[in-house]
């Protein structure tokens, strides 16, 4: 994922990946450090989208990227 980021130009430094959070409290609480939203492919961004509009909005403005549908 790393080397796809790098092949756009964006610094590894600039990217914090991460995985599962143990609970609904911590995985929430992540959302205030995000920046950027990615829509998974293939699955759709409904909680994604959601939880990352939701979460940010009271702090600043969320930016989701997703990918066009057939």
């Amino acid at each position: 994922m790393r080397e796809r980021f790098a092949r756009q130009g964006i610094e590894a430094s600039r990217l914090e990946l991460r995985g599962w959070e143990p609970s609904p409290e911590s995985h929430l609480a992540v959302y205030q450090r995000v920046d950027l939203a990615l829509d998974s492919f293939p699955y759709n961004g409904t909680t994604t989208t959601c939880e990352a509009l939701w979460r940010r909005s009271a702090n600043a403005d969320a930016l989701i990227i997703c990918s066009r549908s057939n």
